[in-house]
């Protein structure tokens, strides 16, 4: 009888411990990230996670483009949660993208509550040098944000 209880409480310290982490870093949450430039741009996510710790959340993704973007407009992303009302832009991660052989990289920065737009060297929205997204592209995004 007390053997039976004994494991019956360790079972129960265990799932303690267990839920406690959880709340502690959060679990790893898959979300699907929509891309835009003046549309939705067709992209196929390689893997994109997010994790909530307090009211900060912690976000990755790869994305294939297998679409196009309009050159000359902002390249957007959506995010998995949303985030308190960005107020100028303000900076919350980092961008790259992959494209045959060239690296493009620079900051992401919160556009509204629900999307991040891509900025690079003092250019707004990655248009000063005529980009547009291409079928073929990588892109890449972490960021980091408080939650609404």
């Amino acid at each position: 009888m007390i053997e039976r209880i004994i494991r019956e409480i360790t079972g129960l310290l265990r799932r303690v411990e267990q839920l406690e982490s959880q709340e502690t870093y959060g679990p790893l949450v898959a979300w699907t990230p929509a891309v835009t430039q003046l549309g939705a741009v067709a992209a196929t996510v390689t893997r994109a996670r997010y994790r909530k710790i307090g009211q900060t959340i912690t976000a990755w993704c790869n994305l294939a483009v297998t679409g196009a973007g309009t050159i000359g407009n902002i390249i957007t992303v959506s995010v998995p949660v949303n985030m308190v009302a960005p107020s100028n832009w303000q900076p919350v991660g980092t961008w790259v993208i992959y494209r045959g052989g060239t690296v493009y990289s620079g900051v992401v920065a919160g556009a509204s509550a629900s999307t991040v737009g891509f900025w690079t060297y003092n250019v707004a929205a990655f248009e000063g040098g005529g980009y547009a997204l291409a079928n073929g592209d990588q892109v890449g995004i972490i960021i980091e944000y408080e939650v609404a």
